[in-house]
């Protein structure tokens, strides 16, 4: 197909069979150069015609011819769009609703067995606990190495001299603190395994080491005040 490039000429074309000879590429009328055109080095400037045109110049586009009446051009009116249609409702279809299952009522039974209470001296024993009390006390009468003598051996040695240097309460008074004190260890022990086993060592260091304080005769000379 071939177009009619005119400058103001709305463009025209025609079709071409299939097989026919296509028409000289420079027709009457087209706005291309005849012959070879010769390109310039450089861009050509904004709004120059292109090399390859002639060299004529464009005519401006024709104008629309005016209203009958006169004055400016009347805008064609745009049509009026149809309303859209009211909006359909379909009733739903119903839904069957099955019956709700019959309430159950479920009974719950609790039967609380209280043990009966163990005996205080088993009590007595749990709260001891015999093989942390056991270890303790070996602890404290076996002998201390390099040394040849336990550490109740060593306490009962200074109760026993504190005693006979000082007077029966001096012996008495180290005695009964330091039991006092192996006591609060016990009572503070808690669950933690060494601290029950220094406590119980302690008590057992303050037992042995109150028999070197002690005399048969002391209760006879406390009520009587007769020394030995």
């Amino acid at each position: 197909m071939t177009t009619d490039h005119s400058d103001d000429a709305p463009l025209e074309g025609r079709i071409i069979p299939p097989g026919a000879p296509l028409p000289p590429r420079e027709t009457p009328g087209s706005p291309y150069r005849q012959g070879p055109t010769d390109i310039p080095a450089g861009p050509p400037a904004v709004g120059a015609r292109p090399p390859w045109w002639e060299d004529k110049p464009l005519s401006a586009p024709a104008s629309p011819p005016p209203p009958s009446g006169g004055g400016a051009p009347a805008r064609p009116e745009a049509p009026t769009p149809a309303p859209p249609p009211p909006p359909r409702f379909y009733p739903a279809a119903p839904v069957a609703v099955a019956d709700p299952p019959p309430v159950q009522i479920v009974r719950h039974e609790h039967h609380i067995v209280l043990a009966p209470p163990r005996p205080w001296w088993r009590r007595a024993i749990t709260a001891c606990r015999p093989w942390t009390t056991i270890l303790g006390f070996a602890l404290a009468v076996i002998p201390v190495p390099l040394y040849g003598y336990s550490a109740s051996a060593l306490w009962q040695s200074v109760v026993y001299y504190s005693r006979i240097e000082g007077g029966a309460w001096v012996g008495y008074g180290l005695a009964t603190g330091a039991l006092v004190g192996a006591g609060l260890l016990v009572a503070r022990a808690g669950d933690s395994f060494p601290r029950q086993l220094i406590s119980r060592c302690a008590i057992a260091t303050a037992l042995v080491g109150a028999t070197g304080a002690f005399r048969l005769w002391d209760p006879i000379e406390f009520l009587t005040g007769v020394p030995l």
